[in-house]
């Protein structure tokens, strides 16, 4: 096969993966978890109705573990992906990263992602530099704040400003 067959073969068998898991026949591995090297590696030789045959005996071999999984999925306990996560809000400030003798050229070049390491809390997340959302909390952006303290309105007991500091 050339490159063309080789990228439809593909995408076709990933579809079938994809569509057995629409349909409640497969968990979907092979959509999600096999990259195009193991797809070629596993799928080769065959043609594509045995591909797809491949399809729905790998994919329907853990199906029936898929609906436990997918019922205490909720209540499992995740780590976080990375050691050191870090505040994505969006700020104003010149790039850390920027190369020797970049300038900005537009107003947008000076915004950038906070950086600042995260700590996770139960119910949400603060950050070094004084960003952080809580979960169980009503957020409030200054306008609304002031809107609502005219109109003579409460706000929550548990009300926050959008980056986090209580109102």
């Amino acid at each position: 096969m050339d490159t063309n067959e080789w990228t439809d073969f593909i995408e076709e068998v990933r579809g079938e993966s994809l569509r057995l898991m629409n349909e409640g026949k497969g968990d979907g591995t092979i959509y999600a978890c096999y990259d195009d090297a193991k797809m070629i590696s596993v799928f080769g030789g065959l043609t594509m109705a045995q591909a797809f045959d491949e399809v729905a005996s790998l994919d329907g071999a853990t199906m029936a573990h898929y609906a436990e999984i997918m019922a205490t999925a909720d209540v499992a306990q995740y780590e976080i992906p990375t050691a050191h996560p870090t505040c994505d809000w969006m700020v104003e400030g010149y790039p850390t990263d920027a190369p020797e003798g970049w300038y900005p050229d537009s107003p947008s070049d000076l915004v950038r992602p906070c950086g600042a390491e995260v700590t996770v809390l139960p119910n949400g997340w603060e950050c070094e530099a004084g960003h952080a959302h809580y979960s169980d909390a009503v957020h409030y952006d200054d306008e609304a704040i002031a809107v609502l303290k005219e109109l003579g309105i409460a706000l929550a007991p548990n009300a926050r400003r959008m980056d986090g500091t209580p109102v």
